[in-house]
């Protein structure tokens, strides 16, 4: 008879324990539904919480470097383009291109290519690149250079440098009667276009960085 009483509490508290266990299944169930996890098995799912893991923590990593090459932009001198994009494409190796996908790659290295080489198309869109040799364009890189560590201002620094390194080789060398001035306007106007060049560039790949990896979630 004690048993036969006993038999609804007993249900009773089974039922309970399955009811209080069932946020835990579901959890569990939410942590192995992903593609590659093993549903049920511990094993599976903590392998993919490893995967989770580490897949955060390139992606902050990656964020963190490519936050730190927009700030280097600011620097003329430094390449921000170069910087931002290799961030990018080891991010994408290291991810196995499972976050930035192979598009986004390409995309991203199109973009630091027109970056990089906008001193050979530029003359295609009207920018003139010509009246200077290629001592004076020496000059101006190196005065861009020397002003960018002597001058404590940022942009101007270079910009004055690379215009003063362009006048002085002009009136050392060619010693032409309104030439050095003609360089010095050049030199300026191409810093100018390649600079606004450069953020753009920048700023465009960690856009592209951004949508794949919000793609992809």
């Amino acid at each position: 008879v004690l048993l036969v009483n006993d038999l609804p509490d007993t249900y009773s508290r089974e039922r309970d324990a399955r009811a209080g266990c069932r946020p835990f299944f579901a959890a569990r169930a939410a942590l192995c539904a992903k593609p590659g996890a093993t549903a049920g098995a511990w094993g599976g799912c903590g392998a993919q919480r490893k995967r989770a893991v580490t897949e955060t923590l390139i992606l902050v990593a990656a964020g963190a470097g490519m936050l730190a090459g927009v700030l280097l932009t600011f620097i003329p001198i430094i390449p921000g383009t170069v910087i931002v994009w290799g961030v990018g494409i080891v991010a994408a190796v290291a991810l196995g291109f499972t976050r930035i996908t192979p598009a986004a790659a390409l995309a991203m290295s199109a973009v630091m290519l027109v970056s990089e080489t906008r001193e050979l198309w530029l003359p295609l869109f009207g920018v003139k690149v010509g009246g200077i040799g290629c001592r004076t364009s020496l000059g101006a890189l190196f005065g861009g250079l020397i002003g960018a560590i002597v001058i404590p201002v940022p942009v101007l620094n270079a910009l004055l440098g690379t215009v003063l390194g362009a006048v002085l080789v002009e009136m050392l060398v060619v010693r032409e009667r309104g030439r050095p001035l003609r360089a010095g306007g050049t030199a300026a106007a191409l810093f100018a276009v390649g600079y606004i060049i450069e953020i753009v560039s920048v700023f465009v790949i960690v856009a592209i960085f951004h949508v794949s990896v919000a793609a992809t979630q």
